[in-house]
């Protein structure tokens, strides 16, 4: 009939809705794969996800539900269990083994992704820019005054991110001229059991700051006797909302939650239920947090 969706009245109902919600709210659900139950209850990051995700959605009427894939004999039970009790929105987890598949009804909801994991089907996805975020610290770093810095990255992360932060720093090496050959990257699968090997990459080699992918390293450290900042300098990737006296990058994890719920709610609004044609990636930036563990060097020239 020659209708025009006018974006003046989109924004109106839009707004409206933030003002007063719907009381018949629609689900969202968060879909766990995990051998423990409770990912948003245990895990720290996504822990923060699920707050942001809920308060951004209490905003546009929905609930948020985590969902537990592994009480279901079959996918496809899953997929059942979701429809009935309302879920028009699924936001897909990370998985245990870092890269993998779900087989879930798919043009039943609205699907998003906040990590690498899922190869298979490929939907619109949130991710941090880690290799943007790599070259920012390795600009840090070098400003800072440091000179030898060693990278401590669980293979895991590296794997399910497509190894975005050892290719920034193979770009970053091979446009700047480095005083001696580079710390060779320590490559950890469990922070828990990587005490020694630590130790002796970091007695070996004497990096003069250790970037490592989260506050787990910073801790084993400490539990070895290596006194920082006086005896090495410490720099995290991730950086919770509890941890302000870590230098490194401040997770936006609440952010990645609230950016979830926008883009479903916007894709509920024009059905665009399934996988799609042309799937997104969204990049979410980091905050720096300045903490006290990686100091300026007195030695610094600029």
């Amino acid at each position: 009939m020659g209708y025009v969706p006018d974006p003046a009245l989109n924004a109106l109902r839009v707004y409206r809705k933030e003002l007063k919600p719907s009381q018949d709210r629609s689900t969202i659900a968060v879909i766990e794969n995990w051998p423990r139950k409770g990912l948003t209850e245990w895990n720290g990051p996504s822990k923060i996800v699920f707050k942001g995700a809920i308060a951004r959605a209490e905003k546009l009427g929905y609930k948020v539900e985590p969902f537990w894939m592994r009480e279901f004999k079959s996918h496809r039970k899953a997929s059942d269990a979701l429809y009935s009790r309302g879920v028009k929105g699924l936001i897909l987890e990370s998985l245990p083994q870092g890269l993998g598949h779900l087989c879930l009804q798919w043009e039943r909801f609205c699907t998003v992704s906040y990590s690498y994991d899922f190869v298979l089907p490929r939907f619109h996805r949130l991710a941090f820019d880690d290799f943007g975020h790599m070259i920012d610290l390795r600009r840090k770093l070098a400003q800072r005054g440091y000179k030898r810095p060693g990278f401590v990255l669980n293979k895991r992360n590296e794997r399910a991110s497509r190894y975005c932060s050892l290719a920034a720093n193979v770009f970053w090496e091979s446009r700047h001229k480095l005083v001696r050959k580079p710390i060779p990257i320590l490559m950890v699968s469990d922070t828990k059991e990587i005490a020694q090997d630590l130790v002796t990459w970091f007695r070996t080699f004497r990096p003069d700051v250790i970037v490592g992918h989260n506050s787990a390293i910073f801790h084993v450290l400490l539990d070895q006797g290596i006194r920082i900042p006086e005896e090495v300098a410490f720099v995290s990737r991730e950086v919770l909302e509890t941890e302000t006296s870590l230098t490194g990058f401040k997770a936006n994890h609440r952010n990645i939650g609230a950016v979830a719920i926008n883009l479903l709610h916007a894709m509920i609004a024009r059905g665009e239920y399934g996988i799609p044609e042309v799937p997104q990636t969204i990049l979410i930036s980091n905050d720096w947090n300045e903490g006290t563990t990686a100091p300026q060097r007195n030695d610094h020239r600029c």
